[in-house]
């Protein structure tokens, strides 16, 4: 409750972005973000928070090595890490001991947050970088899980131009059915990539596929990606600012989430910020399903039976 403000107060302050910065020393691989808010607004004796979390999983390129050593008391189970009797789980808004003027700070979740040490870096120079889980070099467009390959390449074929159709529609089909809360915008993009084909086919143009431009529809984001929320308890180690480390650690997404972040190093307020994209509601264009072959014919000799 720093600045007297809760963090929705804070999203909205910041149009929904937010970021954190992760420590310098910390070795490059995989790892699991979780990132959790609490409710409080309903808290009572009887009634407990609502937890609303999201994982993403994320592979950290960096020249950091060796292992991450994290001491006893640092690590937690989740779940396990909170209790019903915990102060930040029991905290209630509308009592008037913890929530007068001046407000009671709100007592944070779970133990301290672990910071490696600088001193365990190691100074290889060698960058490591993700080699399992990147995209193919066959896909031409993503949408969040979903991948799209070029269809089947034809010549003078008349079958092998309208099996190309097929091909891309049933790819576009699949697109759909895979499509994440982040919506489907590149889906009805790789729709069109099947229309021009198919009026190629039409045109009797019966070679190809022909070239398409294929520009995949990000959605624009909403602004600058603010400074990070734990700058002040996770610093950057100023003494390697000119080192490889500070200038190639970053974050690369591996699951289906909407964004690409680079993480660190946290750019100054007088560099250029990275945008992410936002979440992409857009609905998948309603299809009026095709009636049943000879249905209308069999109601009309049923009615026309007589009794």
């Amino acid at each position: 409750m720093k600045a007297d403000k809760w963090a929705t107060e804070k999203f909205i302050d910041t149009n929904g972005l937010i970021s954190i910065q992760i420590p310098t020393a910390l070795p490059a691989g995989n790892y699991l973000f979780r990132p959790e808010v609490v409710a409080m607004h309903n808290v009572t004796p009887e009634v407990e928070p609502q937890f609303y979390i999201g994982c993403a999983q994320v592979f950290v390129e960096s020249s950091v090595t060796g292992n991450l050593n994290i001491p006893s008391e640092k690590s937690v189970s989740i779940p396990g890490y909170l209790t019903k009797d915990d102060p930040s789980v029991m905290y209630n808004i509308y009592s008037d001991e913890e929530y007068s003027d001046p407000k009671k700070p709100y007592p944070m979740m779970g133990p301290e947050p672990y910071v490696p040490a600088a001193t365990l870096k190691a100074s290889s120079g060698t960058v490591i970088r993700q080699t399992e889980g990147n995209i193919p070099n066959s896909c031409l467009l993503v949408n969040a899980n979903w991948c799209g390959v070029e269809v089947p390449s034809y010549k003078n074929n008349l079958t092998g131009c309208w099996g190309a159709v097929k091909d891309c529609w049933i790819q576009a089909d699949a697109c759909w059915a895979q499509q994440m809360p982040s919506g489907g915008r590149n889906c009805k993009v790789w729709g069109d990539k099947c229309k021009d084909i198919d009026a190629h086919c039409s045109a009797k143009d019966f070679t190809g596929p022909p070239a398409y431009d294929l520009k995949s529809d990000d959605y624009p984001a909403p602004g600058r990606i603010p400074a990070a929320l734990n700058a002040e308890a996770v610093p950057q180690d100023v003494s390697s600012s000119s080192s490889e480390v500070e200038s190639t650690t970053r974050i690369i997404f591996t699951s289906s989430v909407a964004a690409t972040v680079t993480v660190i190093p946290t750019p100054s307020p007088s560099s250029s910020a990275s945008l992410e994209p936002i979440p992409d509601f857009t609905p998948r264009p309603f299809q009026t399903p095709k009636p049943k072959p000879h249905c209308g014919e069999w109601r009309r000799r049923r009615t026309s039976k007589p009794l």
